[in-house]
């Protein structure tokens, strides 16, 4: 159960440590919301969503190794990045 409570954690701060370098690699500027009122908020949930699903994507793949001995624990390693991470993507 340990090993799936790391990746969890692990994949939610690597997708909230991600997102000002992914807005970095795409050339998205950050600004403020004064500057321009909608993209400065699209931009954000933009690159807020390329990294959830990246996090998402190594929750589901850590799941789908370890399904044959703890299939419990990985189901759960499914649906509770879904709750947190779903959303965003």
């Amino acid at each position: 159960m340990l090993i799936f409570f790391i990746v969890l954690m692990v994949s939610l701060y690597a997708a909230h440590a991600c997102q000002e370098p992914v807005m970095q690699w795409l050339g998205l500027h950050g600004g403020s919301p004064g500057d321009a009122p909608p993209w400065y908020f699209i931009t954000r949930d933009f690159a807020k969503g390329i990294c959830s699903g990246g996090a998402l994507l190594l929750c589901v793949l850590v799941a789908a190794f370890m399904w044959r001995w703890w299939p419990g624990y990985a189901a759960m390693l499914v649906w509770m990045p879904l709750l947190w991470l779903g959303q965003d993507v």
